[in-house]
């Protein structure tokens, strides 16, 4: 099984950020490998960025979510200085986190379990922060959306399929409060 998810260091800083004040997020167009949250006296940054890993004996690049304390001032821009950044102004309470996670069965091969989005919900909103399949380091920021909406799992299963319809693929979504 390959298992890519917030280690115990990730869920902490997740868990310091109830009650806190959300002030704003921070992100390129289109939203590429880096996320920056400002909170009242820190900010936060969530990566979606390239790692390798085995995959059945081989090794493969692919992404998944790491998240890092910084400064405000951080220039959190991914690859390109000159990218255009956008803010989301916010100003709400953090008043729960929730961490949405897909286990993957792939042909009763193997398991993928990664982490595919973060929730925080506010005293106002919903801010939902997903990511693309495995292999892609895009991002997505959603105000209020189901999360089944944002991360369909029938296209999920065709991406993982390809040209292969005689191949099973099944997901099982959990989500869970930080």
């Amino acid at each position: 099984m390959i298992k890519q998810e917030f280690r115990i260091k990730e869920t902490d800083l997740l868990k310091d950020i109830k009650g806190k004040r959300l002030e704003r997020i921070f992100y390129t167009e289109p939203v590429f490998g880096k996320i920056k949250l400002d909170l009242s006296d820190y900010a936060i940054v969530i990566s979606n960025e390239m790692h390798e890993a085995n995959l059945i004996g081989d090794e493969e690049e692919v992404t998944y979510f790491t998240i890092d304390k910084v400064d405000k001032e951080y220039d959190f821009r991914h690859f390109d200085d000159d990218s255009t950044v956008t803010s989301m102004d916010i100003n709400e309470k953090v008043t729960s986190i929730k961490v949405v996670n897909d286990l993957i069965n792939y042909n009763d091969e193997y398991e993928i379990s990664y982490d595919v989005a973060i929730i925080f919900v506010t005293d106002k909103h919903e801010y939902t922060i997903s990511r693309d399949w495995f292999y892609m380091e895009t991002m997505e920021i959603s105000v209020d959306k189901d999360v089944d909406d944002i991360l369909d799992k029938d296209t999920i299963i065709e991406q993982y399929r390809g040209e292969s319809t005689d191949l099973k693929v099944e997901i099982v979504r959990i989500s869970r409060d930080i």
